[in-house]
């Protein structure tokens, strides 16, 4: 991924402490959907020049049993005060051994979930391997702008639209 996309990604979302993670999952009646829920992102510093992200979980959650059968995940952020969204599509994995790691990632964040601590014997990791990423930064400072260009266009009034938006492809999968 080139250099630029990566410093653009991080920019966006390095100030963003939780995301949305979103597996696959079924129910009951044996329909697929999606299933998301908020995550304590646990920042290293060269994690997007590596293409990863991670977060703490448990190792007997039901997102991991989720991602034990799909390893395909979303992570979604969202900074509506600056008007920026991130979407990055993952590979991801439960990794419990590299307890260095966890020590390194550790925040006082993750003692709210784990109050044992990084040694604690059902703490894992999730490593999630991005291959591909969309961002959205809307320069006009609201949506509502954003909303109110898209009605203008629609009645014929040509206006441009100050956004940003990129998909970038980190890995072929």
């Amino acid at each position: 991924m080139p250099e630029q996309s990566i410093e653009k990604l991080k920019s966006l979302i390095k100030d963003i402490k939780y995301c949305m993670l979103a597996t696959w999952t079924t129910s009951k009646l044996g329909e697929k959907y999606i299933h998301s829920r908020p995550m304590n992102v646990l920042w290293k510093e060269d994690a997007l020049a590596e293409q990863k992200l991670y977060l703490f979980s448990s190792k007997d959650s039901w997102k991991n049993k989720e991602i034990g059968q799909n390893h395909e995940v979303n992570l979604a952020f969202s900074d509506p005060n600056n008007q920026t969204y991130v979407s990055l599509a993952c590979t991801c994995y439960c990794d419990d051994s590299n307890r260095e790691l966890m020590k390194e990632l550790w925040n006082p964040y993750c003692e709210i979930y784990f109050p044992k601590g990084v040694n604690d014997p059902n703490l894992c990791l999730l490593v999630c391997d991005i291959h591909h990423a969309e961002y959205w930064d809307v320069k006009q400072g609201s949506m509502m702008s954003l909303i109110t260009s898209y009605i203008k266009a629609g009645l014929g009034i040509k206006e441009p639209i100050s956004q940003e938006h990129e998909k970038v492809v980190l890995q072929n999968i």
